[in-house]
């Protein structure tokens, strides 16, 4: 495991079989995962954090001007080379309305796609919006039921039909769902995966076979109150394999990672054997399988040690890593 806020990097691992050497302890393992908590004397954690940051913001509509309020949604585009915002747009209505992802087309445009409870047929909707460059609203489109779908993902294949992933069913009770449209909105099909608990998509990773993988969390498999739960699809959307990972708490998949060796990296948080929701990263193979390398948990009580750097070196068959911690009092 590596962590150094300097250079960027999150998390990675050490593949071992056996037993893990740290420079504060040392500890046995069973399988890959990760979960970094430090005492209340020492602020610093390793936490997976996924923001889903919703900003609202006044603009001009092309019907005139639009007032947004807090149920309204809204984009921003911004340079990468210049921080200024370069322009804002905003759509909603009287109920929540929200955007859970954006992505550029292959055409210079944009979609960006999340749920409506003002706007559709159920309690909530899939909302579906097309911009142009300028952030101009060239089309927006919502689907659903009568009952609860919603989209967290956003995937534009290469000949530019959209797959968008998410969340449909009964609420409590909503299936993973995998719904592709045509470039201009239109619905081609859609697959549903689940049991009779409730299942939540937050990710869809494409994979160079054509098919997919889908995590989120499900709570009709797995031993705890959600589960992550990774989806193996081909591209046709037929499902190839399933796995849950977690414990007697909760978990959740956030992201996916795919890895050199043809194995993922699956982050989220747990609160198994934990008192607090904490960042989780478990290594699979290409089946699902857990990596037969090790869970460790990683206390340091810093309560004696004075404020400074320290450098956390773990060593395992031949494989160092080093972590650098900063305490601050």
């Amino acid at each position: 495991m590596i962590v150094s806020i300097d250079s960027g990097i999150i998390a990675d691992y050490i593949p071992s079989l056996s037993n893990v050497q740290i420079g504060f302890l040392r500890l046995s393992v069973h399988h890959l995962s990760v979960v970094f908590n430090m005492s209340d004397r020492f602020p610093f954690q390793l936490l997976l954090i996924v923001l889903l940051a919703f900003a609202v913001s006044s603009s001009a509509q092309p019907d005139g001007p639009f007032i947004p309020d807090e149920h309204t949604f809204g984009l921003w585009h911004m340079d990468q080379s210049e921080p200024d915002s370069l322009w804002s747009v905003t759509y909603g209505g009287e109920a929540n309305d929200q955007i859970r992802t954006a992505v550029r087309t292959s055409d210079g445009n944009y979609v960006a796609a999340g749920y409506t409870k003002s706007f559709g047929n159920g309690e909530r909707d899939i909302m579906l919006m097309k911009l142009h460059d300028n952030g101009r609203i060239v089309w927006v489109k919502t689907y659903g039921s009568d009952q609860f779908e919603i989209c967290n993902d956003l995937l534009e294949l290469e000949n530019g039909d959209l797959i968008m992933v998410g969340a449909s069913g009964v609420r409590a009770r909503e299936d993973f769902l995998f719904f592709m449209t045509g470039a201009g909105g239109d619905s081609l099909w859609s697959r549903t995966y689940g049991g009779d608990r409730g299942e939540i998509c937050y990710l869809i990773l494409p994979l160079e076979d054509g098919g997919y993988m889908l995590g989120g969390s499900t709570r009709s498999y797995g031993c705890g109150l959600y589960d992550m739960w990774i989806v193996r699809i081909d591209s046709a959307g037929e499902m190839l394999w399933s796995m849950p990972f977690g414990g007697e708490g909760s978990e959740i998949c956030y992201t996916i990672s795919p890895c050199e060796d043809g194995g993922y990296l699956l982050g989220g948080y747990t609160t198994s054997e934990v008192e607090r929701s904490m960042g989780w990263i478990v290594k699979i193979d290409e089946d699902g399988d857990h990596l037969t390398a090790g869970r460790h948990r990683l206390i340091w009580d810093a309560k004696d040690y004075p404020a400074g750097i320290y450098l956390c070196r773990m060593e395992a068959e031949g494989e160092i890593s080093t972590q650098k911690l900063v305490l601050v009092r």
